[in-house]
Formats: structure tokens, C-alpha cells, sequence
């Protein structure tokens, strides 16, 4: 059978779990924090 067509070990399942979440977690904050920051400068803009 091809190498490529094994299941993964046990730990680089892991380690794509955690990558994701973390990827994940990291667009969810960075999202937060745009939607928080740019009402403001947006309305500041719109008055000059």
C-alpha cells in the first residue's frame, strides 16, 4: 500500500488540531478587534 494513503500518527493529529484552533482563535480575536476599532475611525473620518 502507498505511504501516502496511511492514517497519520497519533501526535501529528494533535498537531493539526491545535494548529487549527489556534489559527482559528487568532482570525476570531483579530475580527473582535476590527469590529471594535473601525466604528470609531470611521465615524472620525466621516467628519473631516
Amino acid at each position: 500500500m502507498a505511504s501516502f494513503l496511511k492514517a497519520p500518527e497519533t501526535a501529528s493529529k494533535w498537531s493539526t488540531l491545535v494548529a487549527v484552533c489556534l489559527g482559528l482563535g487568532m482570525l476570531m480575536i483579530d475580527t473582535f478587534v476590527v469590529n471594535v476599532a473601525f466604528p470609531p475611525s470611521a465615524a472620525t473620518s466621516m467628519r473631516a
